[in-house]
Parts: C-alpha cells; sequence; structure tokens
C-alpha cells in the first residue's frame, strides 16, 4: 500500500494517507452529507488533488476527520474498559456513601448501571463508569 504524501507548506505539517484513510475519509464525508454531483469516480479524484495541492478547505475537513476518528476510538476503548471490567473484586470492599462507611455484600449489572447491596441492607445504583473510575482496572 502506497501512502499518499502531502506536504502542507503554511503550518509546515505533512499530510499522510493510506489509501484505507482516504476511504475512510470519502465515506466520513458522505456520512456527513457531502455528495458527489456527478461521478463518484471524478468527485474521489478531487478530492485527493486537493488534499496534495493543499487546498485548504479540503485540509480542514480532513483534520477534522482525524479528530473525530481518534475521539471515536477513544470512546470505543473506554466502552471496552467497562465491558471488560471485573466486577467481582468489589465484594467486601468497604466504600463511603451517603449513609456512611458501607461494606458491598454483592452486586448486580443493569444496562449501564451497576447495583450494589451493601451488608447494612442498603443499595445504590450508579454508572458502571463510576465504579471503574473509583476502583481502576
Amino acid at each position: 500500500m502506497h501512502p499518499y504524501i502531502n506536504t502542507y507548506t503554511e503550518e509546515e505539517e505533512e499530510v499522510d494517507i493510506s489509501k484505507n484513510d482516504f476511504n475512510d475519509f470519502i465515506q466520513w464525508l458522505i456520512n456527513d452529507g457531502i455528495k458527489p454531483r456527478k461521478s463518484k469516480r471524478l468527485w474521489r479524484k478531487t478530492i485527493l488533488n486537493n488534499l496534495l495541492n493543499n487546498e485548504k478547505m479540503t485540509l480542514d475537513n480532513f483534520h477534522d476527520f482525524v479528530i473525530d476518528r481518534e475521539e471515536q476510538n477513544k470512546k470505543a476503548m473506554k466502552k471496552q474498559n467497562i465491558d471488560t471490567f471485573d466486577y467481582s473484586i468489589l465484594i467486601n470492599k468497604v466504600v463511603n456513601t451517603t449513609n456512611g462507611k458501607q461494606i458491598i455484600k454483592n452486586y448486580k449489572i443493569v444496562d449501564s448501571m451497576i447495583h450494589l447491596f451493601f451488608e447494612e441492607g442498603n443499595d445504590l445504583l450508579i454508572p458502571k463508569s463510576k465504579i471503574q473510575e473509583s476502583f481502576g482496572k
């Protein structure tokens, strides 16, 4: 696979675009509502030429695409971390609640929440992400 390389001279930034990145960028543009007027092949060639020739609007769109993709990857990683968290480590942990310190007796996962049951007979429903922040991995 040969990357498309572009030197963005104004800010001395090199834009390195692989074929896969370019195809993802095209799909991102289409998903964003930008579509070819006539020929999709000609439209793709025009976008590639605009990238290679430092066309500002196309470069701005490409940078937005890269930022959006990074944010999506971060969200996916965060979700994966939450989904793979071992909640059994919570059993017998002492936690501070509005009712003071309590010991977790059991838990139940309910969608994106976790229902904690305490030895003292109280219970608490909190987001899974809050558990992972508090107890780490």
